[in-house]
């Protein structure tokens, strides 16, 4: 009876239905390198702590070079990161270099998925967008309001235009006597024509030597 074999990515199938196990090989610049189990080369670089940093120039559970991480996406360093960011770096390098870049370790990769480190949080997917909220304008905002500032017109006093009459004494009688002060008069030359006392008459003026035109005199 003739056997038909048919090939396969990853061994050959018999006709008769027995499989034949092949070990994971990859060679450099294998695509597809999405879904694999990183812990045994993590296992194998570090002890399985994808947060150490020795020293060594080698940082992270997989032992990334600095070179080597920036240049495949990683940002900062490998030690500070995640452990699923070191899983998609790892992935990257996988696909450029294959499991030679980790020379003793590679051959500890398996297919399947990584399971979480124990005692490692990993905090990537608990990042959220934040959230901006746009401030509203106030609607109580009012228009101020101006006060026109008062000006005051400057009072202005108009000068008293003040006779002679107005610099006497206040206890010159200008109205009432029976005697009207006439220019020239005098005290004395008053009571000589009148007949009157000069010292009535000096007792209704404050200056027996100024005495005003108009001024009424008792006599």
């Amino acid at each position: 009876m003739t056997k038909i074999f048919i090939k396969r990515t990853m061994g050959v199938v018999a006709a008769t239905g027995s499989l034949i196990a092949i070990p994971l090989v990859l060679g450099t610049g294998t695509a597809g390198a999405q879904g694999y189990d990183w812990s045994g080369v993590a296992q194998c670089e570090s002890g399985g702590n994808w947060s150490t940093n020795t020293g060594n120039g080698y940082y992270g559970g997989l032992q990334f070079s600095q070179s080597t991480w920036e240049s495949h996406g990683g940002s900062g360093n490998a030690a500070n990161a995640s452990q699923s960011e070191q899983i998609a770096v790892a992935e990257r390098v996988l696909q450029t270099q294959g499991p030679g870049a980790w020379p003793t370790c590679g051959q500890y990769l398996t297919g399947g998925t990584t399971p979480a480190a124990s005692g490692y949080t990993d905090t990537s997917s608990q990042w959220t967008e934040p959230t901006y909220q746009e401030q509203a304008a106030s609607s109580q905002w009012t228009e101020p309001t101006y006060t026109e500032p008062t000006t005051t017109e400057p009072t202005t006093t108009e000068p008293s235009t003040t006779s002679a009459q107005s610099t006497g004494s206040s206890s010159a009688k200008w109205e009432g006597g029976n005697y009207v002060v006439k220019e020239g008069d005098t005290l004395t030359t008053i009571a000589a024509e009148q007949g009157a006392d000069f010292d009535a008459l000096a007792q209704q003026v404050d200056d027996v030597d100024l005495i005003f035109v108009g001024q009424h005199l008792d006599v």
